[in-house]
């Protein structure tokens, strides 16, 4: 894909959010079965946290990761951020009274934090949609403390009769989506990444090149879902 069709690709997902931002929560819910919630409460759950501690979430789309974070029982200082406004105006108004927790707009590619400003770094669904995901995870290493972890929420690479069945809708869901809202084309990228994430073996890779260490994984549904978490040295 060249510059100018990564460009437009790019212009085209942000509007899909744009358009989708007050109702995102709903749709995920019915696209993954009501699944995502129980993913994300596993990987708060997982979460190793120090009294005081600091939490970033990164593509925070609505904040539901954030907010979960934001709950547990330790009551870390919980910041959510994502480049888009209107996902982020949901995402506040759907988090008040928790004085914990704060979002900001800005970039997984240039983290606009300290070197060792937080204890975790949270990403769900949102590495796979990165360009760049190296340099995402490098900045996510930077801006982690010493003994701090990530903690990845994503597709799982599919295998056998599922991936057959993606990849005999992929090429015919564009014009479904166009003919019912031009807006929905955007969804076509969600499928690509999802077919495009790699396997598990290739996740751990990815981490221990950006520098991480211990890389571990957990398989959520079969098929569908995994969480990554890997540590700071």
């Amino acid at each position: 894909m060249n510059y100018s069709s990564h460009r437009h690709m790019a212009e085209e997902v942000t509007g899909f959010f744009t358009y989708v931002a007050p109702r995102y929560e709903q749709q995920t819910r019915l696209l993954t079965w009501g699944s995502d919630q129980r993913w994300r409460r596993f990987l708060a759950a997982c979460m190793y946290l120090p009294a005081g501690g600091k939490v970033l979430d990164i593509g925070s789309g609505t904040g539901q990761m954030a907010r979960m974070a934001a709950d547990l029982p330790s009551h870390p200082y919980t910041i959510g951020l994502d480049n888009n406004p209107a996902m982020l105006r949901v995402a506040a108004s759907r988090s008040q009274g928790r004085p914990n927790l704060e979002f900001r707009q800005g970039s997984a590619d240039s983290l606009p934090f300290p070197d060792g400003s937080f204890d975790a770094v949270t990403m769900g669904f949102a590495l796979r949609i990165m360009p760049g995901r190296i340099l995402a995870l490098q900045q996510c290493l930077r801006v982690l403390k010493s003994k701090g972890r990530i903690y990845l929420l994503e597709t799982s690479y599919l295998h056998g009769w599922r991936r057959w069945l993606l990849e005999f809708v992929q090429p015919r869901l564009p014009g479904i989506l166009k003919r019912l809202n031009p807006r929905l084309a955007a969804y076509c990228y969600l499928l690509d990444s999802m077919l495009d994430f790699p396997p598990t073996e290739t996740v751990h890779q990815l981490l221990t090149k950006a520098g991480f260490v211990a890389p571990r994984s957990y398989k959520l549904t079969p098929g569908w879902a995994e969480a990554h978490i890997a540590e700071k040295k």
